[in-house]
């Protein structure tokens, strides 16, 4: 089975545009432009021109990525707004900038942490081995990530079970309070069946994050 990873933001060096310094809202006051970011539900972002950006991912196996050359280097922003090639900016590993309700930062506030699942093939045929993989991350530490096959309800809260037992019910595993947590799973599905994998986390200060959910359809053979 091909194991989907995201590739590098090294990818994204081309992306030798000016950078405008118009201030739009708190944001501009709080991000500068240049910054790749990434929220709760898992989106990347490039702030620039003062608003953000959706930055594009291509799928890709880790053989894929792994071919390619390391520089070693960091997209960080240059001399006149555009992106170049540098040395790893001091924040990477900084707490999450926070904005509170009163529009300023409170770094006290515990955001939930950070989710992304993955599955190898999303038009699998019953019987078929797929891989499913779930990422998180967290400014202090995670405690678990789970995933599970639903039928969704009215709210992202409201499930059903998909009578297939190779995806339904709980599926967890310990992070031991590492910041990035990543785990997979290898199920093989036997009912026909369109329907939602969803996963979230839980920090090692008792925050869970929301539920994060892809499409999966099981076909016949």
């Amino acid at each position: 089975m091909r194991f989907r990873r995201w590739v590098s933001v090294l990818a994204l060096m081309a992306l030798a545009f000016g950078l405008g310094r118009a201030s739009v809202g708190t944001a501009q006051a709080v991000l500068s432009d240049g910054l790749f970011v990434r929220d709760s539900g898992g989106n990347t972002w490039l702030i620039i021109g003062g608003q953000r950006a959706r930055v594009p991912f291509r799928p890709a196996t880790d053989d894929a990525i792994f071919s390619v050359p390391d520089s070693g280097q960091w997209v960080v922003p240059g001399d006149g707004g555009g992106l170049t090639l540098g040395a790893q900016p001091d924040f990477v590993n900084a707490s999450p900038i926070i904005i509170s309700n009163s529009g300023t930062n409170n770094a006290s506030d515990d955001p939930a942490p950070s989710v992304i699942i993955q599955v190898d093939d999303d038009r699998a045929t019953t019987g078929q081995q797929v891989t499913i993989t779930v990422i998180a991350e967290d400014n202090h530490g995670v405690q678990w990530i789970e995933w599970e096959g639903t039928v969704l309800g009215e709210g992202d809260n409201d499930n059903s079970p998909v009578g297939d037992p190779a995806v339904d019910g709980n599926h967890r595993h310990d992070c031991d309070n590492n910041r990035r947590c990543a785990f997979v799973w290898t199920v093989t599905p036997t009912k026909v069946a369109n329907y939602s994998l969803r996963a979230r986390a839980r920090d090692d200060n008792g925050t869970r994050s929301d539920w994060v959910s892809i499409d999966f359809r099981v076909r016949a053979r």
